[in-house]
């Protein structure tokens, strides 16, 4: 299961596919940070993605998994994809 928060609310909790993808390097102020992708397959009630928001974030096992971006893959079943990488 992962759960959608933004700063002030839950927006609920949904069951989900979560694949991890390979991880990736990136420099930061020189030092060089592992960092992990996820992508994110799961129901959502609402075709009105605006409360999914940069400043929104997913839980899953423990683990706060920032947004980079959200797309409708299936309008009839409501199914969105989400893309994420770990916070560091």
């Amino acid at each position: 299961m992962g759960e959608i928060e933004t700063v002030r609310e839950s927006l609920g909790v949904f069951p989900a596919s979560v694949l991890a993808k390979g991880k990736s390097e990136t420099s930061d102020e020189g030092t060089l940070t592992s960092v992990t992708g996820y992508t994110i397959t799961m129901r959502y009630n609402r075709t009105d993605l605006t409360d999914v928001t940069p400043a929104a974030f997913v839980m899953f096992n423990g683990k706060k998994l920032i947004i980079r971006s959200v797309s409708l893959v299936d309008h009839r079943k409501r199914m969105i994809e989400v893309i994420a990488e770990e916070a560091r």
